[in-house]
């Protein structure tokens, strides 16, 4: 399991703004709501990680992000996000893991 702080705020819709550096974007369908926000946290954290100009699509769970040398796929379900942190899930049993700590922490909230 990776992470990253995203060091940009939030618009008042949630979402992110669109990177400087992305030139186009292409989306198959409208997703949902949360997924829109996993889209857009991974464009922006990519743009502050990368600045780099890049092109990126979606399509089917699926985001692909251009650069002028370089191609890079990633898998929506693999994120998550919390607040300004993403974090990427590279083995699926991190996520389960993942989860059952976020369970754990909202139980342990609630008996407080």
């Amino acid at each position: 399991m990776e992470y990253y702080d995203i060091k940009s705020s939030k618009q008042d819709n949630g979402l992110w703004r669109t990177p400087i550096n992305l030139t186009k974007l292409d989306i198959d369908k409208l997703p949902s709501d949360d997924t829109h926000v996993k889209i857009s946290a991974v464009l922006i954290a990519f743009s502050e990680y990368h600045d780099v100009k890049f092109t990126a699509s979606f399509n089917n769970k699926i985001i692909n992000i251009k650069t002028d040398n370089k191609f890079f796929q990633y898998n929506i379900e693999q994120f998550e996000l919390i607040d300004n942190r993403l974090f990427w899930f590279t083995v699926k049993e991190d996520k389960i893991i993942f989860k059952r700590m976020q369970k754990i922490k909202k139980l342990q909230n609630n008996v407080r």
